[in-house]
């Protein structure tokens, strides 16, 4: 039973829509084939696995675990729907395990390191079925690769080479299937690089961090084609996290100028450069704590305690500086500690979803506000005073929010969609025994459900369940487990007919790989067989 009249209310209109939205959803299902299979194959006593990753385009999952030898992680591929696994680390040294991996953005191959002693840490890239695997850099007996990431085109892979002893750093790049490594940074930099690649893989954006000497980063540029040579765009007390707009037209990046952080943003093809400072002026001891970029890449949002300090509140600037930034909070606020908390953008680029305890102290609700301004709407209305708005995903059609609150209980985490606009609402799972919770989810692909993890029927127990994000029935994803048994991770896959998730199901605190899935048609399970 609801607590509170507020989650139950439908506009005539909006009802009609969901109504017919349910009864196509549950006449779909009524011709589903449901199956749950395990996906990992047969364990040795003791083994588990560890993690798992699908690939973008849903055809393999890829898991780590000591699945053959206790103690040592090797890698291993599936098909996502079933089938005979694959060992990919096979030509990784017998004292060595798996450190980690990727999956390139193409699904084709797969990008894996070991863990151990530096000649463990041997990058290799292996087709993603399997077959011989390549190596792509040498052991090193005094550094180790770190901070790899593959391009978005999948023909390269960067790395940041450490020194073991002396801690410097150096960027480095080599192609997916082998050749030459080839420097990207000029030298070798004590402290941390961080970078990111263009959206076109052309090039590179990197922070050389001189730590201990302060007041010295640099934001370079570098070619990852033809001429190599890094192009210096600033120079200061610049913070290591830049992003790129997703058009790749500007670099957007914090830096220290005497008391705070400032925004600024550098057009990334143009030279000289002149850095265009995105926030208005800073109150004294106010700075800047973080910033997103609209799918457009026409703005800035950012947090700052730009009016008074402590008061981190939203503002919206131009990436190319064009005209001034704007308050996306209008309210005046007597009290200095009101303050955003977290905050996304909408997949569309019209809205901006945020929580924070703009009403309450050290209550967090959840508000939106039109990317353009205006008056900001409370989402989670109706929640008791000392409830709080813990976690909140914007859906990806941009239509509603799905957030966890402890909305109706101090300490009981429950789940909750709205719309937009904040005037309908509903609690997507249902009554929780004493000491349940919701944990997290995950929204489909489609926006039209949502798949959560609960100790929904025991405490501590934590099963998957699937709900229309409009509301409704709600359905456990897998079978019952042996006593003790839990979900630990899961993912939705890409086409949202499937679930795959790590659980203990079949023997206590052994954790094996399983996924539900829907065979016939192109919605999440919603019945077990």
């Amino acid at each position: 039973m609801f607590k509170n009249t507020y989650l139950k209310r439908f506009s005539p209109i909006l009802g009609l829509i969901v109504v017919l939205l349910l009864l196509l959803i549950f006449t779909e299902i009524a011709h589903a084939v449901i199956r749950n299979n395990k996906i990992s194959g047969n364990l040795t006593v003791g083994g588990k696995v560890l993690d798992f990753k699908i690939s973008p385009d849903g055809q393999y999952t890829v898991f780590r675990g000591d699945v053959l030898e206790n103690d040592k992680n090797e890698l291993f591929s599936v098909r996502t729907v079933g089938g005979p696994r694959v060992q990919l680390s096979i030509d990784l040294p017998d004292e060595c395990g798996i450190g980690g991996f990727l999956i390139t953005p193409d699904s084709q191959r797969v990008v894996y390191y070991g863990e151990g002693d530096n000649h463990c840490i041997i990058l290799h890239s292996v087709p993603i079925g399997g077959g011989p695997s390549i190596e792509l850099n040498q052991a090193y007996d005094d550094s180790y690769p770190s901070n790899i990431r593959v391009t978005n085109d999948s023909a390269n892979v960067l790395f940041v080479l450490v020194s073991s002893e002396t801690r410097q750093r150096k960027l480095y790049r080599v192609p997916i299937i082998g050749g030459p490594i080839q420097p990207i940074s000029s030298a070798w930099y004590v402290g941390i690089i961080e970078y990111e690649i263009t959206p076109n893989n052309q090039s590179v954006i990197y922070v050389q961090d001189p730590w201990p000497n302060p007041g010295n980063k640099e934001l370079f540029k570098a070619s990852l084609v033809g001429d190599h040579t890094p192009r210096s765009l600033e120079v200061g007390e610049i913070d290591r996290f830049v992003k790129i707009s997703p058009d790749g037209a500007y670099v957007i990046y914090r830096k220290h100028t005497g008391s705070g952080y400032e925004l600024f943003s550098i057009p990334i093809e143009s030279y000289p450069v002149s850095p265009i400072k995105l926030n208005g002026t800073l109150v004294a001891g106010g700075s800047v704590s973080s910033f997103q970029i609209t799918p457009d890449s026409a703005y800035v949002v950012y947090k700052a305690d730009e009016t008074t300090r402590y008061m981190n509140l939203l503002y919206r600037a131009p990436v190319n500086g064009s005209t001034h930034r704007i308050p996306l909070i209008t309210d005046t606020f007597a009290d200095p500690l009101k303050s955003v908390y977290l905050f996304e953008i909408s997949s569309d680029g019209q809205w901006v979803v945020f929580s924070g305890d703009l009403e309450m102290d050290n209550r967090y609700d959840l508000y939106s506000v039109s990317i353009n301004g205006g008056t900001k709407e409370r989402l989670n209305k109706g929640m008791i005073d000392t409830g709080d708005v813990i976690n909140f995903k914007i859906s990806p059609n941009s239509i509603g929010v799905v957030f966890i609150a402890s909305y109706y209980f101090v300490g009981v985490n429950e789940l909750f969609a709205v719309n937009m606009a904040g005037n309908w609402g509903v609690r997507l799972n249902t009554d929780l025994p004493p000491g349940g919770n919701v944990s997290n989810f995950r929204i489909s692909n489609n926006s039209q459900n949502v798949v959560y993890r609960a100790d929904q029927e025991i405490d501590s127990v934590f099963n998957l369940y699937v709900v229309p994000s409009t509301g409704g029935t709600t359905y456990k994803i897998n079978p019952e487990m042996v006593p003790g048994g839990s979900v630990r991770l899961y993912q939705i896959t890409p086409n949202d007919r499937g679930v795959v998730y790590l659980a203990d199901q079949d023997v206590d605190t052994v954790d094996e790989l399983f996924i539900t899935y829907d065979y016939d048609v192109n919605y999440l399970p919603l019945v077990i067989r």
